[in-house]
Order: C-alpha cells, then structure tokens, then sequence
C-alpha cells in the first residue's frame, strides 16, 4: 500500500510517466520540519536590531538632517536603511536631542528595531552662514567699545585678523562673544590669540559652548613713517627732500624703522622710491661718532696745515664738538703730546680749528715739565 501510494501522487501540473519506488525516494531531514514549524509559529515583527553611539556635539551642514549625521550606527543589516533615517528637514538653529526623545522619535518600525543608545544627548550644530574677516572685526568692534578705555582704543590703534579667516556657524539661535580682557587698556600693540565662544540664546543649557574658535589678533598702532621719495644710492646723505613722513600701521616692531629728523643720516644700501626708511637702510649714527680718528685743518693768517686728532663727543657736520689733537713725538720722549682744541665738524673726516681757548695737557711724556708743542712749533718742523 505504501508503494502504491507513494508511485501515484505527483506535484501538480506534473505528468506521472512511470511509477516510483520507496528507494528512489529522498529521506527528508527531521530538523526541516521543524524549521518550516517555528516560522510558521514565530510572530510578524523586526528580525534584527542596531545600536546608536552619540557624541556630545556634532556640526552638520546646512539642509536635511539624518540620523547617520548625528551618530555611529552598529548592527545596521541593510547599508544607508537606518542612516538615511530623517529627522529635521532644514534645521537652521541649533537644537539639543536627548538619549530619551530619539528613541521616542525613532519608534519600533521597519525590519531593524533600536536596541540601546549610548549618550546622554547630542548637540546637533548646522552650519549655515559664513562669517568673514570684516564680520568678525566688526563683531569685535562693538565688543570693545563696551570695554572701559575702548572707544579711545580705536582713536590710535587698528585691530585687524588675517584677511583669509573665514567661519561657518548656524543662522540663527546663536550669540559669537569675544573672550577679551576686561579694560581695552591690556590691548597693547602686537599679535594675540583670541577665543570666540558660539553659545546657545534659549534658556535651556545657555551657557553651553557649542564651539570655541582662537582666532590670531593684530593690534597695529598708528606711527609716522618716513618713506624714500626717489631711488637713494649706498653712501648717499639725507637730505629734507629725500623722504616725506606717512602714517602706518604697525605693531610692535615699529622700532626697526628710522625715527626723528634723518636729514645727513647715510643711506646704507639702495633704497627704491616708495620704500620705508629703517635701521637696516639707514645709519642712524651721527657723522662723528666719539674716538673716531678725524683730520685737523689748522688756519692761521698765512698758514694753513693738518694735524691728526680725535674726537671727544659725537658730532653732526657744522657742530662744534671738542677734540684731542695728536702731535708728533720728538727727542727722547715716547708718546705724542695731546691738546684739546674745540673744532667744527665739516664731514665725516674732517674738522676746522677756527678760533676758541685751548687747554693744554700732557699724557705719557717723559718730562710733566716740559712744554706742550704749539701747532706753530709743529708747522715750523
């Protein structure tokens, strides 16, 4: 009867073309039943479950919101299904989301079920307007002249941040406030960092700071300069013509450029017109400095002769200025008998004795008592 039963019965829609025999029927495993029985028996739901991992903040571009854009997913079985989840369609201002109310928002549906959330909530900061370095200065204007001292600060000194920054922060729902000192006093000439805090305007966490960026401040002060007015050669002597006086703005280096009336100052290297005139181009020494070695014109009625001498105090050409005039050894003594003498600076070398009292002195002769030679004396040897 088995036999018969089993060579008679053929799926649907199959014609039986020859009979079966118990051999040439498959054993089916016991375990396939089963399988077919706990499906059948196993209620409709979610197959698989994921997990989110949220951060304090996260900054989001402008525009739709989802959830792989505030958090790490794990477990997700179909790639970009829970990622793609929306949850703010244009979020323009910032907005706090505890651990709570997402895994109200995300609820049971789909196939993937929400199985923990590690995070207590998330910031979620869009980032849709672009500050500018004169937004900023002029956000930090406004700042300090609420500082004592502040609006004065302006009257002598410009403040300026490198004209590259740029900043992206929400368009609403946020207030940008500098981290200054708290008298515009301690704003001195120079390069600084600054912090500026983007916190949040509701009540709820105010003084949360969604971000905090350090931005490099140049305090430049306002100093006259002098400025080169035509192609200056090495060597060449200033002259009043030879530079006009500009107002710049500079920070604390403003020592490194000439300072105070340069005329007869030497150029030290080529200047080009338009050049600003500083330590490094221009001697800022007098044209005798004090012990430089300086050739002596002597002038008497019918005599004229040089003696070698040095000069004792710094001195500008038509300045008088006392110098100590060397005469030449003679006889037994060893050294040159000096004599001061008060002498007009002509140039860089030379120096007129025209008229004026002299004081006699002796250094390093062999004799205290010997007389000191008069240019006279020397003309006549």
């Amino acid at each position: 009867m088995k036999a018969k039963f089993f060579s008679s019965w053929a799926p649907p829609g199959v014609r039986e073309t020859r009979a079966v025999s118990p051999g040439h029927v498959a054993a089916v495993p016991r375990w396939v039943f089963l399988g077919i029985l706990l499906v059948g028996l196993t209620p409709a739901g979610p197959l698989f479950a994921y997990n989110l991992y949220l951060e304090q903040q996260v900054q989001v571009p402008a525009g739709p919101i989802r959830l792989g854009d505030i958090a790490r997913i794990e477990g997700e079985q179909e790639v970009g299904r829970v990622a793609g989840k929306l949850l703010f369609r244009d979020l323009k201002a910032p907005r706090y989301i505890g651990a709570s109310a997402l895994r109200e928002s995300l609820g049971q549906g789909g196939p993937e079920n929400l199985d923990r959330i590690y995070g207590a909530g998330v910031w979620v900061i869009p980032l849709g307007r672009e500050l500018t370095a004169a937004d900023l200065e002029k956000l930090l204007r406004e700042q300090i002249a609420g500082l004592p001292g502040g609006a004065e600060l302006y009257t002598g000194s410009v403040l300026r941040l490198p004209e590259n920054t740029r900043l992206r922060v929400p368009e609403e729902g946020v207030r940008l406030v500098f981290r200054l000192p708290t008298r515009a006093v301690s704003l001195t000439p120079g390069k600084r960092i600054i912090p500026l805090d983007v916190l949040p305007v509701t009540s709820e966490r105010p003084n949360t700071v969604l971000a905090r960026h350090q931005l490099q401040l140049s305090i430049l002060e306002k100093r006259s300069v002098a400025v080169a007015t035509r192609d200056l050669p090495l060597g060449h002597r200033l002259t009043a013509g030879d530079y006009r006086i500009e107002t710049r703005e500079m920070d604390s280096d403003e020592i490194r450029f000439a300072q105070g009336n340069l005329v007869n100052h030497r150029v030290m290297a080529d200047v080009k017109s338009g050049t600003d005139l500083t330590t490094s181009n221009v001697q800022m020494m007098p044209a005798v400095r004090r012990g430089q070695s300086l050739t002596l014109v002597y002038q008497r009625p019918g005599l004229v002769f040089r003696v070698r001498s040095v000069a004792l105090e710094n001195g500008e050409v038509g300045q008088t200025i006392p110098v100590r005039v060397l005469f030449p050894a003679s006889g037994n003594r060893k050294s040159a008998e000096t004599r001061q003498l008060k002498v007009t600076v002509i140039n860089e070398t030379t120096a007129v004795f025209e008229n004026g009292a002299s004081q006699k002195s002796t250094e390093n002769t062999g004799d205290p008592n010997h007389p000191v030679s008069t240019p006279q004396n020397v003309s006549q040897k």
